[in-house]
């Protein structure tokens, strides 16, 4: 940047520098709306259990990122919870995937990778689809009629 010194007659002029720096620091969030933050599944129809279910949560997740990165989903048990209590339904009968993308993972503790090669970002909204197969579907059947839990979590890496 340069300054122009002069005198009240314009006789005097004097140039004068200053360096101005620009910090980008990393910004990375990731934020779910109260409004996604609950995804529900009922079943309670053969078609049900038959032919299983997906939903798209539309804007689940809103992200900012100023880097390059991947989006990786996981859950915190391997299994899914009755009453706070483990029972013998696995993490894994529950795909979960980017709307939009083909790719459908196996929810499990270990994160996997559901957005490959996101480029730098500010509040972009993603949908995200929540699938149950009907195998997976097919394999609650005889399981208790009550209400099963599992927390799910996103998170980022930069690349």
């Amino acid at each position: 940047m340069n300054f122009n010194a002069a005198g009240t007659d314009n006789s005097i002029n004097s140039f004068q520098n200053t360096a101005v720096q620009l910090k980008v620091l990393p910004r990375s969030e990731i934020n779910i709306p109260n409004s996604g933050q609950n995804v529900n599944f009922n079943f309670n129809t053969a078609a049900h259990y038959t032919n299983g279910q997906s939903q798209v949560i539309p804007n689940q997740i809103v992200l900012s990122n100023n880097e390059s990165f991947e989006l990786y989903v996981k859950s915190d048990e391997n299994y899914f919870k009755k009453g706070g209590l483990q029972t013998g339904i696995n993490s894994n009968i529950l795909q979960i995937g980017v709307d939009g993308s083909s790719l459908d993972i196996p929810l499990s503790k270990t994160p996997q990778k559901i957005l490959f090669n996101g480029t730098p970002v500010l509040d972009r909204a993603l949908g995200v689809r929540y699938t149950i197969s009907p195998a997976g579907a097919q394999s609650l059947i005889g399981k208790e009629n009550t209400t099963y839990a599992i927390n799910v979590y996103y998170s980022f890496t930069a690349i």
